[in-house]
């Protein structure tokens, strides 16, 4: 025996529910470089490649700064918010 729902108790459907929109972040993390003698500007990404974003300039900058004091190459990070 299989129990159904009337159309009308408005249940979710099969998906999981979520919204369709979703917040946006606003911050990146720079790292300013060398590579064979150049200065290169990269794009900090997470460890699966995805660029690490941030809600806030605050917390994007305190990651920035702890991986610019655990630098060993004198690398520089910076932060830019999203357009």
């Amino acid at each position: 025996m299989v129990a159904h729902l009337v159309w009308d108790q408005g249940v979710a459907g099969s998906n999981p529910v979520i919204p369709t929109k979703y917040k946006k972040m606003k911050y990146v993390i720079f790292k300013e470089s060398y590579l064979i003698g150049k200065q290169v500007t990269i794009l900090v990404n997470d460890s699966e490649g995805i660029p690490m974003e941030f809600d806030t300039m605050e917390s994007a900058q305190k990651i920035a700064s702890l991986f610019e004091s655990n630098s060993l190459t004198g690398n520089k990070y910076y932060v830019k918010q999203i357009v």
